[in-house]
């Protein structure tokens, strides 16, 4: 819904509805456009909520041409990690990827740092398959 795309804007830049933060504009473009691509079948974005409260995010990337998605913007609120609702969500977009569009190799890229995603990215069986180096800017 368009709340919806609201909230992964707010929550990306660390926003409120009360208060907007530099880069709010930034990510709610950047989810537009990630809309517009939902739209066209080539990407999938997934909520999970308790009690209407958005818990864990996720986006996934679709390639047309194999059977290949990537997770992106994967994100548990702090106080919720722990608790399946990562876990949860991940599997179920995987289930969904599966059914309506026959993916059956998934990717997920994060920093090394983050140790409890790592964690997390093993135990559901993704393998470690190299490194990626990315350099970038905020607008």
């Amino acid at each position: 819904s368009k709340e919806d795309w609201e909230l992964l804007a707010l929550r990306s830049s660390g926003s409120t509805h009360e208060s907007r933060s530099p880069s709010y504009n930034y990510f709610r473009d950047h989810f537009n456009t990630q809309k517009e691509m939902q739209y066209k079948g080539l990407s999938s974005w997934h909520l999970g909520k308790i009690n209407d409260n958005v818990v864990s995010t996720l986006g996934l990337m679709i390639s047309k041409k194999s059977s290949i998605a990537r997770y992106q913007a994967v994100l548990t609120n702090e106080g919720e990690r722990g608790k399946g609702y990562g876990s949860a969500l991940l599997w179920r977009a995987a289930n969904l990827a599966n059914q309506h569009f026959g993916v059956r190799d998934f990717v997920i890229v994060t920093d090394e740092d983050h140790q409890d995603a790592l964690r997390l990215y093993r135990k559901l069986g993704f393998e470690d398959a190299g490194k990626q180096i990315l350099f970038y800017s905020w607008p």
